[in-house]
């Protein structure tokens, strides 16, 4: 049993190193891979770090709010790049599962008889396997998982670049709104004070009525506007 033990250990022993001697003979591009992972992990931690301090503010819009306002909210608070994001974090998550060995088995047989060996009557067996994938395999595995992951990734920033678009041009379409409506109701509020007064003179019989009704058809289409 402990030949069988020291074998076992041997084998596990010469893959890793093995393993890792394959590892250290990739060239730059894999070595630079790396590297993208570890800043993909990164903007993963400080996106779902970002997600739960939002989640714990009570943040409100207010007459005072401006664009970063509306975008942190809209950004926080939208189902789908929320699912997106989550998507990208389960993606991901399956790089470094597609890196490891597959998982040991291990079987058990209880004899109904003992069966005689060399060592002598054997009344019980266990044995452990474990597969070892060709070197580069795991590698290609790992690549593969990452090309999935990074199509998650820009999935997620195609949604929330979207979404940022979209709250920006909402925002500004309002406040050009909020603006025409202001100065509707300014040049309406003129016009009244003019139309007064061209009612006064009317009655006198010092303005002719077609310049009061001038003034009332202005009226109406500033009103039409604004309702429109």
């Amino acid at each position: 049993m402990i030949g069988r033990y020291f074998k076992i250990v041997s084998i596990i022993f010469i893959y890793t190193f093995m393993t890792i001697g394959y590892g250290h003979t990739q060239n730059g591009s894999e070595r630079s891979g790396a590297s993208t992972i570890n800043n993909r992990k990164s903007q993963m931690v400080n996106v779902e770090t970002a997600y739960r301090e939002k989640d714990d503010l009570n943040v409100a819009i207010t007459v005072d709010s401006g664009l970063s306002t509306y975008v942190d909210i809209g950004l926080q608070r939208n189902a789908g790049l929320k699912g997106a994001f989550y998507q990208w974090k389960s993606s991901f998550s399956k790089i470094a599962q597609s890196f490891s060995l597959p998982d040991p088995q291990f079987s058990y047989s209880d004899y109904l008889e003992s069966v005689e060996t060399r060592v002598g009557p054997q009344k019980n067996a266990f044995s452990i396997k474990q597969k070892f994938p060709m070197f580069d395999k795991l590698w290609i595995q790992k690549s593969k998982a990452f090309k999935a992951s990074e199509v998650a990734y820009y999935d997620f920033e195609k949604k929330r670049l979207e979404l940022v678009y979209q709250i920006t041009d909402t925002y500004f379409e309002y406040a050009y709104l909020r603006k025409a409506i202001l100065l509707t109701e300014a040049n309406m509020k003129l016009l009244s004070n003019f139309e007064s007064v061209a009612q006064k003179r009317y009655a006198s019989g010092l303005q002719e009525n077609q310049d009061l009704l001038k003034i009332q058809v202005e009226l109406g289409k500033l009103e039409n506007e604004l309702l429109s």
